[in-house]
Protein backbone atom coordinates (compact mmCIF):
# COMPACT_ATOMS: atom_id res chain seq x y z
CA UNK A 1 0.00 0.00 0.00
CA UNK A 2 1.32 3.21 -0.82
CA UNK A 3 0.61 6.37 0.07
CA UNK A 4 0.67 10.37 -0.84
CA UNK A 5 1.89 13.01 1.15
CA UNK A 6 0.87 16.24 -0.04
CA UNK A 7 1.28 20.07 0.84
CA UNK A 8 -2.21 21.70 0.37
CA UNK A 9 -1.60 25.49 1.87
CA UNK A 10 0.55 27.81 3.34
CA UNK A 11 -0.55 31.06 4.77
CA UNK A 12 1.72 33.59 6.64
CA UNK A 13 -0.78 35.23 8.96
CA UNK A 14 0.21 37.84 12.01
CA UNK A 15 3.80 35.92 12.27
CA UNK A 16 2.30 32.62 12.49
CA UNK A 17 3.13 30.13 9.32
CA UNK A 18 -0.03 27.73 9.06
CA UNK A 19 1.30 24.49 6.92
CA UNK A 20 -1.08 22.21 5.98
CA UNK A 21 0.03 18.71 4.99
CA UNK A 22 -2.60 15.83 3.77
CA UNK A 23 -1.19 12.11 4.40
CA UNK A 24 -3.65 9.91 2.16
CA UNK A 25 -3.39 6.26 1.45
CA UNK A 26 -3.60 5.19 -2.41
CA UNK A 27 -5.68 2.08 -3.23
CA UNK A 28 -5.28 1.13 -7.39
CA UNK A 29 -3.33 4.72 -8.01
CA UNK A 30 -6.39 6.82 -6.58
CA UNK A 31 -6.65 8.64 -3.23
CA UNK A 32 -9.10 7.72 -1.07
CA UNK A 33 -11.84 9.78 0.94
CA UNK A 34 -10.77 12.94 2.93
CA UNK A 35 -8.55 12.34 6.04
CA UNK A 36 -10.44 10.84 9.28
CA UNK A 37 -7.42 12.12 11.63
CA UNK A 38 -6.01 15.24 12.29
CA UNK A 39 -3.03 16.37 13.85
CA UNK A 40 -2.85 19.84 15.16
CA UNK A 41 0.91 20.86 16.22
CA UNK A 42 1.19 24.10 17.78
CA UNK A 43 4.41 25.83 19.07
CA UNK A 44 2.78 27.62 21.98
CA UNK A 45 -0.48 27.50 24.20
CA UNK A 46 -1.55 30.56 23.34
CA UNK A 47 -1.30 30.04 19.78
CA UNK A 48 -4.60 27.50 20.35
CA UNK A 49 -6.44 30.28 22.08
CA UNK A 50 -6.58 32.33 18.69
CA UNK A 51 -7.90 30.25 16.34
CA UNK A 52 -10.53 31.43 15.16
CA UNK A 53 -13.70 30.15 13.31
CA UNK A 54 -13.00 31.51 9.99
CA UNK A 55 -9.19 30.51 10.07
CA UNK A 56 -7.62 28.39 7.01
CA UNK A 57 -6.99 25.85 9.71
CA UNK A 58 -10.96 25.51 10.97
CA UNK A 59 -12.04 25.64 7.33
CA UNK A 60 -9.61 23.99 4.61
CA UNK A 61 -7.05 21.95 7.05
CA UNK A 62 -10.32 20.97 10.00
CA UNK A 63 -13.33 20.90 8.01
CA UNK A 64 -14.81 22.53 11.07
CA UNK A 65 -18.68 22.67 10.10
CA UNK A 66 -19.61 24.09 13.90
CA UNK A 67 -18.45 26.65 16.14
CA UNK A 68 -18.91 24.20 18.43
CA UNK A 69 -15.73 21.64 17.29
CA UNK A 70 -13.58 25.04 17.64
CA UNK A 71 -14.73 25.12 21.44
CA UNK A 72 -14.27 21.80 22.02
CA UNK A 73 -10.63 22.22 20.89
CA UNK A 74 -9.96 25.18 22.29
CA UNK A 75 -11.32 23.77 25.92
CA UNK A 76 -8.95 20.47 25.24
CA UNK A 77 -5.78 22.77 24.33
CA UNK A 78 -6.75 24.24 27.94
CA UNK A 79 -5.61 21.15 29.41
CA UNK A 80 -2.21 20.68 27.73
CA UNK A 81 0.83 21.69 29.98
CA UNK A 82 3.86 22.74 28.02
CA UNK A 83 7.12 20.66 28.75
CA UNK A 84 10.40 21.99 28.76
CA UNK A 85 11.48 18.43 26.94
CA UNK A 86 9.30 16.78 25.36
CA UNK A 87 6.19 17.14 23.40
CA UNK A 88 2.47 16.97 25.02
CA UNK A 89 -0.46 15.78 23.72
CA UNK A 90 -4.41 15.21 23.65
CA UNK A 91 -7.32 13.69 21.54
CA UNK A 92 -10.54 13.87 21.16
CA UNK A 93 -13.50 13.03 18.44
CA UNK A 94 -15.56 15.57 17.00
CA UNK A 95 -18.92 14.50 14.42
CA UNK A 96 -21.01 11.66 14.10
CA UNK A 97 -21.40 8.34 12.12
CA UNK A 98 -19.67 8.21 9.22
CA UNK A 99 -18.48 11.74 9.86
CA UNK A 100 -16.71 11.08 13.13
CA UNK A 101 -13.15 12.41 13.51
CA UNK A 102 -9.76 11.95 15.78
CA UNK A 103 -8.77 15.29 16.55
CA UNK A 104 -5.08 15.00 17.97
CA UNK A 105 -3.55 18.29 19.82
CA UNK A 106 0.28 18.49 20.25
CA UNK A 107 1.88 21.16 22.07
CA UNK A 108 5.73 21.41 21.27
CA UNK A 109 8.49 21.32 23.92
CA UNK A 110 9.42 25.01 25.32
CA UNK A 111 13.36 24.71 25.24
CA UNK A 112 15.55 24.11 22.41
CA UNK A 113 19.16 23.31 23.16
CA UNK A 114 21.88 25.39 20.68
CA UNK A 115 22.40 22.57 18.54
CA UNK A 116 18.80 21.78 17.84
CA UNK A 117 16.83 23.36 15.13
CA UNK A 118 14.30 25.91 16.45
CA UNK A 119 11.43 24.05 14.75
CA UNK A 120 11.91 20.93 16.88
CA UNK A 121 11.24 18.42 14.10
CA UNK A 122 12.19 15.52 16.25
CA UNK A 123 9.52 16.52 18.57
CA UNK A 124 6.91 16.76 15.32
CA UNK A 125 8.19 13.30 14.46
CA UNK A 126 7.19 12.01 17.59
CA UNK A 127 3.79 13.41 17.40
CA UNK A 128 3.31 12.08 14.02
CA UNK A 129 4.49 8.67 14.69
CA UNK A 130 1.20 8.30 17.11
CA UNK A 131 -1.16 8.73 14.25
CA UNK A 132 1.21 6.97 10.89
CA UNK A 133 -0.86 3.78 10.95
CA UNK A 134 -3.67 5.25 10.31
CA UNK A 135 -5.37 5.37 6.66
CA UNK A 136 -5.29 9.15 6.02
CA UNK A 137 -4.36 12.12 8.08
CA UNK A 138 -4.31 15.59 8.03
CA UNK A 139 -1.37 17.52 9.52
CA UNK A 140 -1.98 21.11 10.35
CA UNK A 141 1.82 22.84 11.69
CA UNK A 142 1.53 26.23 13.21
CA UNK A 143 5.21 27.89 13.16
CA UNK A 144 6.93 30.79 14.18
CA UNK A 145 9.52 31.15 11.26
CA UNK A 146 9.87 29.94 7.55
CA UNK A 147 12.69 27.59 8.92
CA UNK A 148 10.88 26.22 11.28
CA UNK A 149 7.83 25.61 9.13
CA UNK A 150 10.56 23.89 6.50
CA UNK A 151 11.82 21.35 8.98
CA UNK A 152 8.67 20.22 10.55
CA UNK A 153 7.23 19.55 7.07
CA UNK A 154 10.25 17.45 6.61
CA UNK A 155 9.99 15.74 9.85
CA UNK A 156 6.50 15.00 8.74
CA UNK A 157 7.67 13.73 5.19
CA UNK A 158 10.41 11.36 6.20
CA UNK A 159 7.58 9.88 8.62
CA UNK A 160 6.23 8.23 5.42
CA UNK A 161 8.99 6.28 3.53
Amino acid sequence: QCCSVVVETLVIKSKVMTTIIKVSSLEDGELKNEPSNCLIIMESKEQFASIEFSSTLCQQGLKFHAESHLDMLKGVAATLTASTDFSTSAEFFIGSGASLRKVVLGLLPTLVSRDNCVGRPHAVSNLVKTLKNTDNLVVILNSSTTEAAFAQSCAVGRQFP
